[in-house]
């Protein structure tokens, strides 16, 4: 929690420094930011399945299993980020144009379409470290060492937010770089994150266990990569479509105007932050109860995911109060134009009174995913979000006059049914599994 809520409200302070570049230079970095975060998703999509498997061999004590599980977690994010540079460096241009839409609601086209190249021919960079410091970061907190991605998270952060102030507004000597400095900022950042979570990693294998020779000594173990193919591509798949929906929503919302774009940016990052708390209880619902599975305590397992699923509800309620004290305050801090910061209160506005419905399938999710079922977590979330959020939008957006703000509640109101989906999946027990049992490597 802390480590996501440190990450969160730095990169809303950077998202205000942004906002201080302009409108265009905020729209364009919002939309860069859009992108990337299709690869951050996808990132904890391929390393979930292995995940799940580290969280129940940890449980379990099964050291060669947790390291054949780390390696196939982190060989396998670095070709996704391969691949991601990949397509970015072909079709920049392309992919950026899709949210930049100039209805004459203010806005230069042009200078928007500059600043997202700019700032993501730069940003291309972090992806490898992303990479490494997810796949490391993931796995110390599903064998216990929350603390250690903590404090690397807080260095990055800092690092991150001292460049930015340096870099964009040309402090200490410095020139001024405006959105560049940003980037660069944020390479820098990435990059020292991974650097220390693999060195303290590598130092205190005897008490992490998963780098202990983790790359002298590799057992084959087809059928145990074959498992967690089979477990993690489902996961894999859920997170791409999902991260691609949210991309393909956004540009929904884009086709109402430039102004669209920098408002839905503002109210995010100020989510990121609120949601935090809860968001965090859903990982943390994974990794204790999946370690409860793997030790064979199914019951105590059962036991402790209704009181973490309690406890985050009645958090969320909080989050509902702050977000809607804050709603009309925090847009004033942006540079951009009145209509804008009406719009980003409203959506902050909407979002307080949605988000029970929208925390709910967090904790549920992160539940059906601990003991595997990973096929039915794929239908539970981007299935349903290909199947009901995307055509209930792209059917507003092309068929009707509506605004933005009641088709946004309209969009967050299908939370609902996914409550009351998951709810039934979790009641029926269908995710009380020993993985760890059924897929020990053999001694």
């Amino acid at each position: 929690m802390i480590q996501n809520l440190v990450t969160n409200f730095v990169s809303l302070l950077d998202n205000i420094m942004v906002g201080q570049c302009g409108l265009e230079a905020l729209s364009g970095v919002a939309i860069i930011s859009q992108i990337v975060f299709v690869y951050y998703v996808t990132i904890f999509g391929v390393t979930s399945g292995p995940g799940l498997f580290c969280a129940q061999f940890y449980g379990a004590r099964d050291g060669d299993g947790l390291r054949a599980a780390f390696r196939f977690k982190l060989f396998a994010s670095l070709l996704i980020s391969a691949l991601f540079i990949l397509i970015l460096l072909i079709w920049p241009d392309e992919i950026i144009g899709l949210y930049i839409h100039d209805t004459g609601d203010g806005g230069d086209p042009v200078l928007m379409l500059s600043h997202a190249r700019r700032y993501l021919a730069i940003m291309l960079w972090s992806l490898p470290a992303f990479a490494v410091s997810q796949s490391y970061a993931g796995t110390l907190r599903e064998v216990g060492q929350t603390r250690v991605p903590m404090i690397a998270s807080c260095i990055a952060v800092t690092l991150n937010l001292t460049g930015n102030w340096v870099l964009i507004f040309g402090k200490l000597g410095f020139p001024e770089l405006g959105i560049i400095g940003a980037a660069l900022a944020t390479v820098i950042s990435r990059w020292v994150e991974m650097t220390f979570l693999v060195c303290w990693s590598h130092r205190h294998g005897e008490r992490v266990m998963f780098t202990q020779l983790v790359f002298r000594h590799i057992q084959p173990a087809p059928a145990l990569n074959r498992q967690i193919a089979v477990k993690g591509f489902p996961l894999f798949c859920n997170e791409l479509l999902w991260s691609l929906g949210q991309a393909f929503l956004l540009q929904l919302y884009s086709l109402r105007g430039l102004n669209v774009v920098a408002a839905l940016n503002i109210a995010f990052v100020f989510l990121d932050v609120c949601d935090v708390v809860c968001f965090s209880m859903g990982g943390t619902i994974g990794i204790i109860v999946g370690q409860l599975l793997g030790a064979g305590k199914l019951e105590e397992a059962v036991d402790t995911d209704h009181k973490l699923i309690a406890f985050t509800m009645m958090l969320s309620l909080v989050i509902m109060v702050v977000m809607a004290v804050f709603a009309p305050v925090f847009p004033g801090i942006y540079d951009v134009p009145s209509e804008v910061q009406r719009l980003a209160t409203r959506l902050i506005m909407i979002c307080a009174v949605l988000s029970p419905i929208e925390i709910m399938p967090q904790t549920l999710y992160f539940t059906l995913r601990s003991g595997g079922k990973t096929f039915v977590t794929f239908l539970f979330d981007s299935g349903f979000s290909w199947a009901v959020s995307v055509p209930l939008v792209y059917v507003l957006i092309h068929f009707t006059s509506l605004p933005l703000a009641p088709l946004y509640f309209c969009s967050l109101s299908t939370s609902l049914i996914k409550c009351m989906i998951g709810l039934i999946l979790v009641k029926k027990r269908v995710w009380v599994v020993n993985l760890a049992e059924k897929n020990a490597l053999p001694k």
